[in-house]
This record gives C-alpha cells, structure tokens and sequence, in this order.
C-alpha cells in the first residue's frame, strides 16, 4: 500500500482535512480513541481539539471532523496510534555545544546523500547525534539536518558539497 496514494483517496472530497492530516503527521501529533473521547497527544501531552485547530489554522470542527475519520479507519487509526514527535537539535545546536549541517538536496529521491555525507563526517572523528530527514511528501522543500557532537570544520563544507545530489550546504 502507498499510504501517501490512500491518504490522497480517502481525504480527496476534504481538501482541508487532507491538508490538516498532513500536518499532523509532520508533527508527530497522534489521535486515540480512549472510552468515548477521541483525543490528541504529543509524545504523552495531550492537546485539545481547538488547540490543534488553531495550531493548524482551521476550524475546530475540522479536526473533530478529521479525528472521527481517523479512528474509524483500520489503516489510519493503526498509524496515528503510535506518532511521536521528534526533538530537532538542529537550531539549537550551537546553544547546546553541538555543530549542525542543513543537506539542500537536488533532488530527496536521490539514494546516498545522507549515507555520503555521514561518511565524510565519521572519517573526521566527528560522532552523529541526530539525522533528521523531511520527508518529500510532507515538505515541499525537503532537507536534512545533521547535528553533531562538535561543530564541523568549515573546510569539510566542499567535500560535503562533492557528494552525489548535494546541492547546497548550510553550516547552522
């Protein structure tokens, strides 16, 4: 199954609902069914309903609307049990001591960007704490964002550039 290919089917009547199930999935906010209650979570917080809406500037009941439809689908209510968000170190990296690097790719469907740029990172005894990849079906304008223990030589920068679909790097 493409899960992007059903979303688009089972939401194409709701453009708003689609857009706003798209967000939710990018930012980890999951939908349970508890009792008689639907009910949002970040990681184990939960959120209210008009919370979410104003999050995503839409209408409350949108998302009434929209979490209904998820805990009501077998495939959707499986997924949208176990989202978590994720922490990105990478703005805050340089606050925390760390280095981090934004990958600009030529395009997020060529394989080994990441795996390239890892590479180069290791030969230099820099350790990795994070990698964090936008997925291209939610973002527009995917990255990568690579977060090390120490911030990275800018003399590695060309090197990095060299790899196969790099098309651009920032040192964050």
């Amino acid at each position: 199954m493409d899960f992007w290919k059903y979303l688009d089917r089972k939401f194409q009547r709701g453009p708003s609902q689609l857009q706003a199930i798209r967000a939710l999935i990018s930012n980890g906010i999951s939908v349970r069914q508890e009792a008689e209650a639907i009910k949002f979570y970040s990681g184990n917080i939960e959120i209210k309903s008009n919370a979410v809406a104003r999050g995503l500037n839409t209408d409350r009941r949108v998302i009434v609307e929209l979490s209904r439809k998820i805990v009501e689908d077998e495939v959707l209510s499986g997924i949208f049990e176990k989202l978590r968000p994720l922490p990105n170190f990478g703005a805050a990296s340089s606050d925390l001591g760390y280095g981090a690097i934004e990958i600009i790719p030529v395009s997020a469907n060529t394989p080994g960007i990441v795996a390239g740029v890892l590479g180069i990172i290791a030969r230099n005894g820099i350790n990795v704490r994070q990698v964090i990849v936008d997925d291209p079906e939610i973002n527009s304008d995917p990255r990568a964002v690579i977060v090390t223990d120490k911030p990275i030589d800018p003399s590695l920068l060309p090197e990095i550039r060299l790899v196969n679909g790099v098309k651009a790097v920032v040192l964050l």
